[in-house]
């Protein structure tokens, strides 16, 4: 049927779009993308979220190990997409995540077997990642001694709290380590990102002969052991 306000038909001869039909196509096209982009990215976070629960849960060892690399692989092609960090991963109980102002703190557990623990995390900017490697067990001084994300004391962090100290802003990690299964750590780290490279660990806390830079509680699996900040 010709109709006269059809640009695509007048008497079966085919006319070209006039301009505001063409802007108006455009201008959908442009807008449709990132609905399928959010698709994408929700599929990701529900992958990610079954691999860390069966990371966690599974009673096999080899599953869990099995699911905590099938994990890892998952976020790092979240984190390689664009606007990663607008990404809320906060729904997934099985990443402990902290925000700073402008940053999260990613960190999560995986049990290899009843004697091992090992950690992974990262943080995340909008334009900035930054992964952190486990690389106990530390023979002596973790109490005394400064590390960096690539040479870090494992523990999943579960609060944060800015101070300041001598006009620069850091940050406690009260962190918890189940070193295997006899004994448990509670740590409070330092984040320090004052420099151009990442800190952990910053002469704040008060010693017997020197300060500390960083608060460790060592104690039994079977005893209860709080460290909290009281303000």
């Amino acid at each position: 049927k010709t109709d006269g306000n059809n640009p695509f038909q007048d008497n079966n001869v085919y006319k070209p779009m006039n301009r505001s039909m063409l802007v108006l196509i455009i201008s959908f096209s442009l807008t449709a993308s990132p609905w399928a982009q959010s698709a994408e990215e929700k599929l990701l976070v529900q992958e990610i979220a079954y691999n860390a629960d069966i990371m966690v849960n599974a009673n096999l060892d080899g599953h869990r190990i099995r699911a905590g690399e099938a994990m890892v692989s998952l976020l790092d092609s979240l984190l390689a997409r664009q606007d990663s960090y607008k990404v809320s991963l906060d729904s997934i109980p099985w990443l402990s995540i902290v925000h700073g102002a402008e940053f999260r703190l990613v960190t999560w557990q995986l049990k290899e077997s009843n004697e091992k623990y090992t950690y992974g995390g990262f943080i995340q900017w909008t334009d900035r990642i930054v992964r952190f490697k486990d690389t106990r067990p530390f023979i002596n001084g973790s109490s005394f001694s400064t590390y960096t994300p690539s040479s870090w004391y494992g523990c999943i962090y579960y609060k944060i709290i800015p101070f300041k100290s001598e006009g620069k802003e850091y940050y406690v990690l009260l962190g918890f380590n189940a070193e295997n299964s006899s004994i448990n750590t509670k740590v409070a780290d330092v984040l320090d990102l004052t420099g151009t490279d990442i800190r952990l660990g910053v002469p704040v806390f008060t010693g017997k002969e020197e300060a500390m830079t960083r608060l460790m509680l060592t104690y039994g699996d079977i005893s209860n052991a709080r460290m909290t900040y009281d303000p």
